[in-house]
């Protein structure tokens, strides 16, 4: 979280428009974005292509001023801690008589829960009072003239899990606000909407996104200490990666913000070379922002244009068709194109600046991945797949069954275009393909993991409203001593590392489980009883998406896994991957 900033407003001087007015409108070399939380101008606002800023500390003369130079002004908002150290009455229906907004969930004090760091407060972002304030923020905010808006503590759903339903909702209602029509013909301009951390989320909220801040990196600050450190690389490059893996979907810019202090050379390094592994936009400053840092390493302005005009991934009967679409200035006959497919499935996968892929096709040959992450290894699956290639496109079919795509599956895919002396001259962004059907029927081909008795037949998965209903269909009916066990990834990053999920909740014997190991142990906290439905040959549960904290457009998996009166696993399913709409 972003420290909060104490509103003061003021007026620009007339040494200030003295100066701007004798800035030339030559070019120079800005940064793609820029932080500065302090609330009198400064001439080094002009050296960023967008500037995140306490809007309400500036006039509208001067945020004017910033367009006019070609920086954009975005606007400063905390959506879920109060900007004040000091607590508001408000309405009176909140802890200890102050405002509804405020949360308490240590009711013994009677008095709104403060965060340690900042001295701000959390607030309830599902309480309609503080909804409406947020709101006439915005239209506050559109009036003045900036172009955008960040929304800082957006966290808060990791100290208080139960608030992500409403924070993703909140999200979902602010994009639909600034990006209306009413509101375009009222101040001209639709809003970006950039979102800091909250990664939790990220799944659900991407799609209402411009750019996501991935705050602290590497470089971050403890206030215990009240000193400048490196973060976790092992935590922050899972979350970079996952970052990298929806960016290639949803289309949003990533920037990093990391703390230092001045002149740490050794740390400056680390940071750069960190954020451009991740193709994340670099930004550094002090803990207050107030520091103006200029990197220029990736201006906006000096972006290529693509030289693809389509990658596209179209699935029809049991075949999966990848087509690749040139512009002029690329000649695709004289060109190698390489097309990275992640199956999502938990197999050995190659990663490097945000590509996964288990399988990769190329010249008509389809290799699966057997190295370790890091090494270039790949064994050969089948060489005769389907191709054409031309000056300005080449196709590719495979059979589904070829690479293990079964119903209800989906994948991720990208295109990678080399020349002749092996220099990669275009990436496609990645293009997902999802399986409209939410049923999965074993083939026996494709399950040469499967051990046991095999008397599974199909496991369905499907989701009515806020409803979620898991079922088998079984060869024979349910036998007195067996136990049918659901093991649920909803993708939190952490679970139980099993088979090829890592498993965060646990149906079995009508009972709901929640993982609290490390990953490792045996350890399940014992949630609540849930009826298990058995007719003939079928069996299965109903359950809300809450009971196991699933979003809208959220994915999750499900492996099923059959044991005898004993407990010995004697049958389970693959992976099966399912989404949330």
């Amino acid at each position: 979280m972003i420290k909060q900033m104490n509103v003061k407003l003021s007026l620009m001087s007339k040494l200030t428009l003295l100066l701007l007015s004798l800035l030339s409108i030559s070019s120079f070399a800005k940064d793609p974005v820029g932080f500065y939380y302090q609330n009198t101008f400064d001439m080094q606002m002009l050296n960023y292509e967008k500037l995140i800023l306490n809007a309400e500390a500036f006039s509208e003369e001067e945020i004017s001023l910033l367009k006019d130079h070609g920086t954009e002004a975005i606007a400063y908002l905390s959506v879920g801690e109060t900007e004040s150290h000091n607590l508001v009455v408000g309405n009176g229906e909140g802890p200890g008589g102050y405002a509804s907004w405020y949360i308490d969930v240590n009711p013994a004090d009677n008095l709104p829960d403060k965060n340690p760091n900042w001295g701000s407060y959390y607030v309830n972002v599902g309480d309609p009072a503080w909804q409406s304030y947020l709101f006439n923020r915005v239209d506050e905010l559109a009036y003045k003239g900036v172009s955008g808006l960040f929304l800082d503590t957006v966290d808060i759903v990791d100290v208080i899990p139960d608030s992500r339903f409403a924070m993703v909702a909140l999200i979902k209602s602010l994009n639909e606000k600034v990006n209306s029509t009413n509101f375009e013909q009222t101040y001209g301009k639709r809003l970006s909407i950039v979102q800091n951390r909250g990664f939790s989320i990220i799944e659900n909220t991407a799609v209402y996104l411009d750019a996501v801040l991935f705050e602290g990196l590497t470089g971050s600050y403890d206030h215990t200490s009240q000193s400048y450190i490196l973060a976790d690389t092992i935590q922050t490059d899972n979350v970079a990666r996952r970052l990298n893996q929806i960016q290639r979907h949803s289309y949003f810019e990533i920037w990093s913000l990391d703390y230092l202090n001045q002149g740490d050379s050794a740390a400056l390094k680390m940071i750069i070379e960190r954020s451009q592994q991740y193709q994340f936009t670099t930004i550094t400053s002090d803990i207050d922002i107030s520091r103006f840092d200029n990197i220029n390493l990736n201006s906006a302005n000096a972006k290529p244009e693509g030289l693809l005009d389509t990658f596209s991934v179209t699935e029809s009967d049991a075949f999966t068709v990848f087509e690749v679409i040139s512009k002029d200035t690329l000649d695709l006959s004289a060109h190698r194109v390489q097309i990275l497919i992640n199956s999502q499935k938990g197999h050995a996968s190659y990663i490097e600046e945000g590509i996964t892929a288990d399988y990769m096709l190329e010249n008509g040959t389809l290799y699966q991945y057997s190295g370790n992450g890091g090494n270039w290894l790949w064994d050969l699956v089948i060489s005769d797949a389907v191709q054409s290639q031309q000056s300005d496109s080449y196709r590719v079919s495979l059979q589904n069954i070829q690479f293990g795509l079964g119903q209800n599956e989906s994948i991720e895919v990208l295109a990678r275009v080399f020349n002749d002396n092996e220099t990669l001259v275009e990436i496609s962004p990645v293009v997902r393909l999802v399986s409209e059907t939410t049923q999965y029927v074993r083939q026996d081909e494709l399950d040469s993991s499967l051990v046991g008795s095999q008397d599974i037949i199909s496991v369905v998965l499907e989701q009515t409203g806020f409803e979620l209903k898991l079922s088998l269909s079984l060869r024979e009916a349910m036998g007195s001593t067996e136990h049918y066990s659901f093991y649920i990834d909803t993708n939190d990053l952490s679970g139980y590392q099993f088979y090829d999920i890592s498993a965060s909740y646990m149906l079995k014997d009508g009972h709901l489980y929640q993982y609290t190991g490390d990953g490792v142990s045996w350890s399940w906290q014992w949630l609540k009883w849930l009826p298990l439905n058995i007719n003939g040959t079928s069996l299965g549960y109903s359950l809300s998406l809450s009971d196991i904290s699933l979003l809208q457009a959220q994915s999750f998996e499900v492996i099923v896994v059959t044991e005898n009166a004993d407990w010995q696993t004697t049958d389970q399913t693959k992976a099966l991957q399912a989404f949330i709409k």
